[in-house]
C-alpha cells in the first residue's frame, strides 16, 4: 500500500478499498477514559450511518476462492473472570462509545477484540469510527470488554489508531463499512492478553452458520447487556452478507462468528453487524473479502497505514445526532413485496460437555407507534423462550429470522 500525498483525497474509484486511518496522542488515552462517565455512557445514543449510505454494485465473489484465516483465536493469558459475571458469556466482545466533534453527540456501537501481533486490535463497524461522506473521524473512542449495566469488568481501552476505506470515508459505500482500531495499552496490559481475541477469516463464501454478538438498543432493548443469536445460517443478499438474527440499533459492529465456541467464548470473525433491513427484519454485513488481508495487515503494527487530511464537508449528516437514532440503519428492502412473516422458532440443542446455556432475559415490552410499525420480533417470556436460540434453515414461504439471548450477569 502506498502512502498518500496528505493534501488530497484518494478517489473513490482510484482506491476505495485502501485504508485509511487517523492516529492519537498519548494524551487522548487519559482524555478519552475520563471523558467516559457512567452518565455520559447512559446517556450515548446509537450511532447512525450517512442518510445517503448505499452499496455499491460489485462483481459476483470468485466462487472457487478458498477461505483464509488471518488470525486464530487466542485466549486470555494475564486476566481471570471478572467478579459478578457467572454464566458462559463471551468477554471478548464488548460495547464501543465515541464523541462526535461535529455535533457534539455520544454515540454507542457494539465490537470484539481480534489476535493480531499488537495483541491490542478491535473489529466494528465503519461508522462506528468515522462519519462517511461529509462526515469525519470519531474522538474519546474507547472499548469496553464484556460491559454490562455500567460495569467495566475488564477496564476501558482507548483508541491509538482508527481505520476505514476509503469506500466507506469518501462515499457512505456500505460494502466498506468495516473500522478497524487499535487500542492503548491499559497500563501495562494488552487487551488480547486480557480478555483474549477472535480469530479473523474472509473469503468464506456467502453460506455460513455463525455466532452474533452485540448490544441492542432500541425497541424496548436498552443497551445494557450483550445479546448474542446462535448457530444461525448466513446467505447472499446482493454484494453483500445477510442472516435472520433480529438484533436491532445499537448492534453495528457486533461480530459474526464461525466455529463459536461457548466454553471458551472465541471464534472466527467473518463479518460484522452494519446494517438491518425492516420487513423482514434481518441485520446484513459487508462481505470479507481481500480488502479483509489489506487493512488488517497495514494496520497490524499498531500504526496507521497512511493518512488524508479531511476534505471539505459536502454533503450528507455524518455522525449527525438524531433521537433515537439508528446504529443499525434500515436500507430499503431488496423487494417491495410485503408478506406475513410467522414468529422465529427455537430449536433447543444440548450445549457442548462443560458449557452453561445462557438465561434469557426477555426485554420490555417496545411502545409507542414506531416500535409497532417496526415489527421488530422480541423474545417471549414462556417456557418455550427459555431456550438457546437457534435459527431453524430456510424454507420457501417461512421466515428466517433468529431470537436473540440476553447475557446476564
Amino acid at each position: 500500500m502506498t502512502r498518500v500525498d496528505t493534501s488530497e483525497f484518494l478517489t473513490v474509484a482510484q482506491a476505495a478499498d485502501h485504508a485509511v486511518s487517523t492516529e492519537k496522542s498519548a494524551a487522548s488515552r487519559v482524555s478519552a477514559e475520563n471523558y467516559w462517565t457512567p452518565q455520559r455512557m447512559r446517556g450515548a445514543v446509537e450511532a447512525d450511518t450517512p442518510a445517503d449510505a448505499k452499496a455499491s454494485r460489485k462483481a459476483a465473489i470468485d466462487a472457487a476462492a478458498k477461505p483464509a484465516r488471518l488470525a486464530r483465536p487466542q485466549k486470555a493469558t494475564t486476566s481471570k473472570k471478572a467478579p459478578g459475571i457467572r454464566i458462559a458469556t463471551s468477554i471478548v466482545q464488548g460495547k464501543v462509545f465515541f464523541h462526535n466533534p461535529t455535533n457534539g453527540g455520544d454515540y454507542a456501537c457494539s465490537a470484539a477484540a481480534v489476535n493480531n501481533p499488537t495483541k491490542n486490535m478491535v473489529f466494528t463497524a465503519g461508522h462506528c469510527v468515522h462519519g462517511g461522506a461529509g462526515g469525519t473521524w470519531a474522538t474519546n473512542w474507547v472499548f469496553v470488554p464484556a460491559y454490562y449495566n455500567g460495569s467495566r469488568p475488564y477496564g476501558t481501552w482507548s483508541a491509538k489508531t482508527l481505520t476505514s476505506f476509503n469506500g466507506w470515508i469518501n462515499s457512505s459505500d456500505l460494502n466498506y463499512d468495516i473500522g478497524v482500531v487499535n487500542v492503548w495499552d491499559n497500563g501495562s496490559s494488552k487487551l488480547v492478553d486480557t480478555v483474549g481475541g477472535m480469530g479473523l477469516g474472509y473469503t468464506y463464501g456467502y453460506v455460513n452458520t455463525v455466532t452474533v454478538w452485540g448490544y441492542p438498543a432500541a425497541f424496548g432493548y436498552d443497551g445494557e447487556v450483550p445479546y448474542v443469536c446462535q448457530n444461525i445460517g448466513t446467505w447472499q443478499d446482493g454484494s453483500r452478507v445477510q442472516n435472520g438474527c433480529t438484533m436491532v440499533e445499537g448492534a453495528s459492529g457486533g461480530p459474526w462468528l464461525r466455529d463459536y465456541n461457548e466454553t471458551t467464548g472465541l471464534g472466527t470473525e467473518i463479518a460484522v453487524t452494519s446494517t438491518r433491513t425492516d420487513r423482514p427484519a434481518y441485520i446484513d454485513s459487508p462481505y470479507f473479502d481481500n480488502k479483509i488481508q489489506t487493512i488488517y495487515n497495514n494496520t497490524a503494527n499498531g500504526r496507521a497505514p497512511h493518512r488524508i487530511r479531511p476534505g471539505p464537508r459536502t454533503r450528507g449528516p455524518g455522525l449527525q445526532h438524531r433521537e433515537r437514532t439508528s446504529c443499525v440503519r434500515s436500507p430499503q428492502p431488496s423487494s417491495p413485496r410485503r408478506r406475513s412473516w410467522e414468529p422465529a422458532s427455537s430449536r433447543p440443542s444440548p450445549p457442548p460437555p462443560g458449557a452453561r446455556t445462557p438465561e434469557i432475559h426477555p426485554p420490555p415490552t417496545p411502545r409507542g407507534p414506531t416500535a409497532r410499525s417496526r415489527r421488530t420480533p422480541r423474545t417471549g417470556t414462556g417456557a418455550g423462550a427459555r431456550r438457546t436460540a437457534r435459527a431453524h434453515a430456510h424454507r420457501p414461504g417461512r421466515d428466517r429470522r433468529a431470537a436473540i439471548v440476553a447475557v446476564g450477569a
